[in-house]
């Protein structure tokens, strides 16, 4: 393999290619240490090195790094690692690495999720936010049958949910009005909430 390229990605680093394609960037103390220069061949074991020394050991650890700050899906941490200049290859490994030690489970995110959320937010909106995070159809739906089972009376507080909405967005609304009603009632099924459910609602509040 040729070194096809080497260009300044900042003051610190450095973008290597590989026969005319994009391998890694590496800063520049590390290209002088490993005496990298544009035409100059390298080995399937120096690549092979240079993944297994630097890359991997990097991606892993700005993997924990993005793990420390916030709970992420792992098609989230992917995406980090992606945006942040590591190939598929060596992003993949680092999202294996800790998902194999637990730390990226999609199903205890989505579980954590909908505690957090099922009080505010409806069955299908909460789906959706899951969704867009890049959890599995199947993921959710196993992590709401384990979610409903620690839950005495679901529908009671599927209900109390739905009420708590209605008392929130009614502090800027006269539901004695008509179009204030509307407005309400467009709101909430826009939240995910059944039509009929809505309706009985205000109609005992």
């Amino acid at each position: 393999m040729i070194i096809t390229s080497i260009r300044e990605e900042d003051k610190k680093r450095a973008a290597v290619s590989l026969d005319g394609e994009f391998f890694c960037l590496l800063y520049k103390g590390e290209l002088r240490r490993l005496a990298l220069k544009e035409g100059m061949e390298l080995t399937a074991e120096q690549v092979f090195l240079i993944e297994e020394t630097i890359l991997k050991v990097r991606a892993r650890n700005y993997c924990m790094h993005i793990l420390e700050r916030q709970s992420c899906s792992e098609k989230k941490v992917m995406e980090k690692l992606l945006r942040h200049r590591y190939s598929d290859k060596i992003a993949a490994y680092a999202v294996t690495y800790w998902k194999e030690l637990g730390y990226i489970d999609d199903l205890a995110y989505a579980g954590n999720y909908i505690s957090c959320h099922y009080m505010s937010d409806s069955y299908r909106r909460i789906c959706e936010k899951l969704y867009q995070r890049g959890i599995a159809s199947e993921t959710v739906e196993q992590a709401w049958a384990d979610f409903s089972e620690n839950l005495k009376e679901p529908e009671e507080e599927y209900r109390i949910a739905l009420k708590r909405t209605i008392e929130k967005k009614s502090r800027s609304l006269n539901l004695a009005d008509t179009d204030d009603r509307n407005r309400m009632i467009r709101y909430l099924l826009g939240r995910g909430f059944p039509y009929r459910e809505i309706v009985r609602e205000l109609a005992e509040g």
